[in-house]
């Protein structure tokens, strides 16, 4: 008889660890949720920011290649200005 009262009661105090346990990693799942839907917002932001400094980049580049093309125009040797 002290046997089964011992099995069950060594079930009994797994099964409430393993219920603290699980209650425990669902927590830690649902932080990490947060913490992932936060770095995918980020990222979002981050792209945003990258493809604003992209454009801005390749409209100061354009310009850059007109200013040159306009120099070239219009720089002439000395003797025949």
């Amino acid at each position: 008889m002290k046997k089964r009262l011992k099995k069950k009661r060594n079930l009994e105090t797994k099964v409430a660890e393993l219920a603290a346990e699980n209650a425990l990693l669902r927590d830690v799942v649902g932080q990490q949720a947060v913490a992932i839907a936060d770095l995918q917002s980020k990222v979002s932001a981050t792209a945003v920011k990258f493809d604003e400094i992209e454009t801005t980049q390749n409209v100061l580049m354009d310009d850059m290649v007109n200013i040159r093309l306009d120099i070239k125009r219009n720089n002439k040797p000395f003797w025949k200005r």
